[in-house]
């Protein structure tokens, strides 16, 4: 053999040798398990695993957290990846929009991840047409569609749709989004629920209704005879979803609508109802304070005070307490022995609300 021969062979042996080792040397470690990553970290206080965490690369976060969630199946259990999870939030930087949109869409990102991701895509300012996108794929998890519609700034057409096309908590977020964003738009949204003559209406949508309905009433007194009339049906169909409905969010969101409507008829009817509980009774006189000192100061009778006496017994209320007396001194209304005990004890228990 030559020496030139000798020469070449001994190059690409050289070569081949170097390749190898520069191989060698980039080659990942071995993957550490679920169990061997808490091994290692339990011992730290989360300040210390903060400050360790923000030295990894976002991508090797995820890759982490992916190994962390799938040990952790329970909803409880992911607080433990809370310090991962806020390192990570912190490097939306180091994302693109598509490598953010590509990893929520992926199929072993489980619920705490994709929150992250979402919020880090939030953060960055994407284009937020790529997230109401994910609304409409059908392997996206609807908790991760609720999350995109209570963080993301979505366009009002875009809430409308959410609420329109899901029978769940997405359209319950969607529609408490809307009512802030165009309460027009909401009410609109809630009526087409009011007058869905189906039978296939759930507690969720019956609740965004509700939700719709009672900002638009709470902020427009009907004035002409057509607000009157939905005014009317819409209070029909209130009364009708807590009498009826077997969601109990529902019947209770139907009477936190209707005690936002701030109508004395509806007071008195929420007052006299044995089947609405207490709680839903105390939230309506919180509520409508101003309404109930309106009403025991132009008591006629004991007929006209009997709705303000039940409200004190669930709420005493010293402001009210006093219009009480004052109509009792004032010999509009006779002393009973009802109204002796229902002033006793906002004397005792009473609280000072004074109300819009």
């Amino acid at each position: 053999m030559k020496a030139n021969e000798r020469l070449i062979i001994a190059l690409v042996f050289f070569a081949v040798l170097t390749l190898t080792v520069i191989l060698a040397v980039k080659q990942e470690a071995p993957t550490e398990s679920a169990q061997e990553l808490f091994a290692r970290y339990e011992n730290l206080s989360e300040d210390e695993l903060f400050e360790l965490k923000k030295k990894d690369s976002g991508q090797d976060l995820v890759k982490e957290i992916i190994i962390l969630e799938k040990a952790l199946p329970k909803d409880d259990d992911k607080m433990a990846l809370l310090v991962h999870l806020v390192a990570l939030r912190e490097k939306h930087d180091e994302f693109t929009e598509g490598e953010l949109i590509d990893l929520i869409k992926r199929a072993d990102t489980d619920d705490a991840l994709d929150s992250c991701l979402v919020e880090m895509y939030v953060r960055k300012g994407g284009d937020v047409s790529r997230l109401a996108a994910l609304l409409e794929d059908d392997s996206i998890d609807s908790y991760i569609k609720e999350y995109i519609v209570a963080t993301a700034d979505l366009p009002k057409d875009t809430l409308t749709q959410a609420a329109k096309l899901n029978k769940d908590s997405i359209t319950v977020t969607a529609m408490k989004r809307l009512a802030v964003e165009d309460e027009e738009q909401a009410f609109e949204l809630a009526m087409s629920i009011v007058r869905d003559t189906s039978d296939d209406l759930t507690g969720e949508q019956c609740w965004a209704a509700c939700l719709g309905l009672a900002q638009h009433l709470e902020n427009h007194y009907p004035a002409t005879e057509a607000e009157k009339e939905q005014k009317a049906e819409v209070v029909t169909w209130l009364k009708n979803l807590h009498a009826t409905s077997s969601d109990e969010l529902a019947r209770d969101q139907a009477i936190y609508a209707l005690a936002r409507i701030a109508d004395e008829e509806i007071f008195c009817y929420i007052m006299e109802n044995e089947d609405i509980d207490d709680t839903l009774k105390l939230t309506t006189v919180e509520r409508n304070i101003a309404l109930v000192k309106e009403m025991a100061r132009n008591a006629a009778s004991l007929e006209d005070m009997k709705p303000v006496l039940l409200a004190m017994k669930v709420l005493p209320v010293t402001q009210v307490g006093n219009e009480i007396s004052k109509a009792v001194s004032s010999e509009r209304i006779p002393m009973t022995p009802e109204i002796e005990e229902v002033l006793a004890y906002v004397k005792a228990e009473g609280i000072s609300l004074s109300g819009k």
